[in-house]
C-alpha cells in the first residue's frame, strides 16, 4: 500500500495545486459585526446576482501553533499569521488549532520540496478534537492521517474523500524521522469551502449574551453544511455523509430564521421526498412533513402543499396503520430513553412518543391545508377522525393515562394536544423539572422538548434547559459548532477541545446540524416573532424574554426587525410592506399594525390603560 501511496505521490508531484472553487467573489457590503458568532464570514454577503449554487472557497491560518517537540520545530509562531517558516530539523507533530470548526482541506508547503522518499515520511492529519481524528468504518480514511499528495512549489494536500474537505477544527504535521537535511514548513492552511448564503437573520439578548451565542452557533452549525444540491447531516466523512431527512428538520428550521434561503430549502424537500428517502426511520419520514409545514407557515406557497398532497396522504395513512402496534421504528434518538440510537429503538418509550408524533402530524397537515386556498380538502375529515380515535386510544379511560409516559413521549403528548392544559402541571413536575433528566442525549429529540416547554407556558424551565443542554458544549467546552450528542455529566472528566465519548453506533460528530433547531426556538419563543398567517401575511411579535431582546427575521416580503427592552419601558418594531404584525407584550396588545415604524413607550402605555 505505501508504494503505491508514492508511486502516487511522484505521478502528482509536477502538477500546479490547483483548489476545486474559485475564491470568494460577487461580494457586497459587509453586514453588521456579530461579535458573538464563531462564523468568520458572518459579515459576508453576496450579490443577489451570484452563483448561490456554487461553492466558494476561503483560506484560513491557525491561531495557534504548538508542538511537544520544540527542539525539532523552530519557531512555529511564525505560522500563525504567516510571516516566517518553521525550520524543521527533527522528528515530533506540529498541532495547528484553526480556532473554529470548517468544512475544509489541509494543505501545506514545504521548501525546499521534498522527494517520493522523503515524503513517505511526514504525514499530515485533520480533526475536530485536538488529536488525530479516527472514525469508524465507511469512509475511504476513517483515520484522518495519511501521506499527503505532493503539488508543485512544495504544496501537499491531505486528501481523504473525493469531496475533500472534513469537518476540521485541527491539523497536524507529522515528521517521523529526522530527515535527512533540514527543511522549512512555509505556509500551513486549510481550505475552506462555503456556499454564498448570506446571514439575514439576527438574534441578539444583551442580558444573556450565552443565548445569542447558542442562536449564531446553532446557525453556523447548519451553514456549515450547507451544498449545492441541499442540506448535509453530518460534517466530518465517517461514512454516513448522506441527506437524513429527520435530521433536516432542525436544520432547515434553523436556516428559516438565520438565512431565509427558501429555495434551498424547497430543494432540500424535494430530494428528500421519495417513499425511501427516510432511511427506513418512521419519524423521519413525519418530519419530513413537518418540515414542509414550517415551509408553508414561512412562505405560504400553496403550489408545494397541493403538489405533495398524496406524498403526504401516504405517509399519513401508513404511520397510522402502524402506531401502537409494535412495529419497528428503526430510530427515535440517541437517548437510551428512547433506544440509544439503533440498539432499541422500538422500546416502550419510543412507541408512544411516535403515536403521538402521528396525531401532531395530522393535525397540522389539517391546519396547513384549512389555511390553502389551492388544496383539497375532501380528506380532511378523515385525518381529524384518525387523530381522535389515536387520542382516544393513548388517553382511554383513566385520569393517570399519562403516568408510563417519560420526557420524549410527554413531549409528544404536549405538542399534539393529547395532553390538556390541566394536565400539564403534573407533566412539568414529574419529566420536566430535573436537571438529570430534562437534557436528552441527542440536542435534535431537545428541539421537541423546548417546545413543549413552550406549550405549556414554562419559558424559564426552557431557558434554563437551553443554557444547560446546548450551553456548556460552547462555554466551557471550546466548541464552535454544535454535537450529535452531550450530556452536562461530560463536564466531570472531558476537557476544552479534547475528544468525547462515541455512540454505541460509532464516533460521535462534532458538526451536526441536527442539534441547530434551537435557534428557531429562540426567534419564534424568546424574541416571540413568529407567523400566524402563511408567508408572514400576519405575524406576532411576542417576545417571552423578561430582559431586553432584540433580533431580525427574514420573510419573503422583507426583514422584520423587532426590539424590546422591558427595563427602558419600550418596544420597537419594523413591519416590512406586504405584512402585519402584533404587537403582545407585558402592558401592551396592539392590533395588527400596518407596513412601516411602529414605537411605543411602555410606561405611558401602562398608564393609559389605567
Amino acid at each position: 500500500m505505501l508504494l503505491v501511496l508514492v508511486a502516487a505521490v511522484a505521478i502528482a508531484a509536477l502538477d500546479p495545486l490547483r483548489e476545486p472553487y474559485a475564491q470568494l467573489h460577487g461580494l457586497a457590503p459587509a453586514g453588521p459585526e456579530q461579535p458573538l458568532s464563531p462564523d468568520p464570514l458572518v459579515r459576508t454577503r453576496w450579490q443577489a446576482t451570484v452563483n448561490s449554487s456554487a461553492l466558494q472557497l476561503y483560506y484560513r491560518l491557525a491561531t495557534s501553533v504548538s508542538t511537544a517537540s520544540p527542539q525539532s520545530f523552530h519557531h512555529p509562531a511564525g505560522l500563525i499569521n504567516g510571516t516566517a517558516p518553521v525550520a524543521v530539523t527533527g522528528p515530533g507533530t506540529l498541532v495547528l488549532d484553526f480556532g473554529v470548526e470548517s468544512a475544509a482541506w489541509l494543505e501545506v508547503q514545504i521548501q525546499p520540496p521534498l522527494n517520493a522518499g522523503q515524503l513517505i515520511h511526514l504525514l499530515l492529519s485533520v480533526s475536530e478534537y485536538n488529536e488525530p481524528g479516527e472514525y469508524n468504518a465507511g469512509p475511504p480514511h476513517p483515520n484522518k492521517t495519511a501521506v499527503p499528495v505532493a503539488y508543485a512549489d512544495g504544496w501537499l494536500r491531505l486528501e481523504l474523500n473525493p469531496q475533500l474537505y472534513e469537518g476540521v477544527r485541527f491539523g497536524f504535521v507529522h515528521v517521523l524521522q529526522t530527515p535527512t537535511a533540514p527543511f522549512n514548513i512555509t505556509a500551513a492552511r486549510l481550505a475552506c469551502q462555503v456556499l454564498p448564503v448570506n446571514y439575514t437573520g439576527e438574534f441578539h439578548s444583551s442580558s444573556a449574551p450565552l443565548l445569542e451565542r447558542i442562536w449564531y452557533t446553532a446557525a453556523f452549525t447548519v451553514r456549515l453544511n450547507l451544498l449545492p444540491n441541499g442540506f448535509g447531516a453530518v460534517l466530518v466523512d465517517r461514512g454516513d455523509r448522506i441527506s437524513w431527512t429527520g435530521d433536516a428538520h432542525a436544520s432547515q428550521a434553523c436556516a428559516l430564521v438565520s438565512f431565509g434561503n427558501y429555495g434551498l430549502i424547497k430543494l432540500n424537500l424535494d430530494r428528500t421526498a421519495c417513499p425511501t428517502c427516510s432511511n427506513g426511520i418512521e419519524s423521519y419520514a413525519l418530519y419530513w412533513l413537518l418540515s414542509l409545514t414550517d415551509y408553508f407557515d414561512y412562505t405560504g406557497d400553496q403550489a408545494a402543499l397541493v403538489a405533495y398532497a398524496d406524498n403526504v396522504d401516504a405517509r399519513l395513512q401508513h404511520a397510522v396503520s402502524i402506531a401502537n402496534t409494535g412495529a419497528s421504528l428503526h430510530f427515535y434518538g440517541s437517548d437510551d430513553r428512547v433506544g440509544a440510537d439503533f440498539e432499541y429503538p422500538s422500546a416502550p418509550e419510543s412507541q408512544r412518543a411516535y403515536s403521538m408524533l402521528v396525531v401532531r402530524a395530522l393535525k397540522d397537515w389539517v391546519r396547513v391545508v384549512q389555511h390553502c386556498t389551492q388544496c383539497s380538502q375532501s380528506r380532511i375529515p378523515q385525518y381529524q377522525a384518525a387523530a381522535a380515535a389515536l387520542t382516544a386510544t393513548a388517553r382511554g379511560n383513566s385520569s393517570t393515562w399519562h403516568q408510563a409516559y417519560g420526557l420524549h413521549a410527554a413531549s409528544g403528548a404536549v405538542l399534539s394536544g393529547v395532553a390538556q392544559p390541566d394536565e400539564y402541571p403534573a407533566l412539568f413536575a414529574r419529566e420536566f423539572t430535573s436537571p438529570v433528566q430534562i437534557c436528552s442525549f441527542s440536542l435534535f429529540n431537545m428541539y421537541f422538548v423546548l417546545q413543549a416547554l413552550s406549550a405549556m407556558g414554562q419559558h424559564t424551565a426552557a431557558v434554563e434547559a437551553v443554557e444547560r443542554c446546548w450551553g456548556p458544549i460552547i462555554a466551557e467546552l471550546n466548541g464552535t459548532t454544535f454535537w450529535e450528542t452531550f450530556s452536562p455529566e461530560w463536564l466531570r472528566f472531558i476537557q476544552p477541545n479534547a475528544p468525547i465519548p462515541n455512540g454505541q453506533t460509532g464516533y460521535t460528530s462534532m458538526c451536526h446540524p441536527w442539534a441547530s433547531g434551537v435557534a428557531k426556538w429562540l426567534t419564534e419563543e424568546h424574541l416571540g416573532i413568529k407567523p400566524s398567517r402563511p408567508g408572514f401575511a400576519t405575524f406576532e411579535f411576542a417576545p417571552q424574554s423578561p430582559s431586553p431582546v432584540s433580533g431580525v427575521v427574514p420573510t419573503p416580503h422583507g426583514l422584520i426587525e423587532a426590539e424590546f427592552d422591558p427595563e427602558a419601558n419600550w418596544v420597537r418594531l419594523f413591519v416590512p410592506p406586504g405584512c402585519r404584525g402584533r404587537i403582545r407584550v407585558p402592558g401592551l396588545t396592539t392590533e395588527y399594525l400596518p407596513a412601516g415604524q411602529h414605537s411605543f413607550a411602555l410606561r405611558e402605555q401602562q398608564q393609559q390603560l389605567m
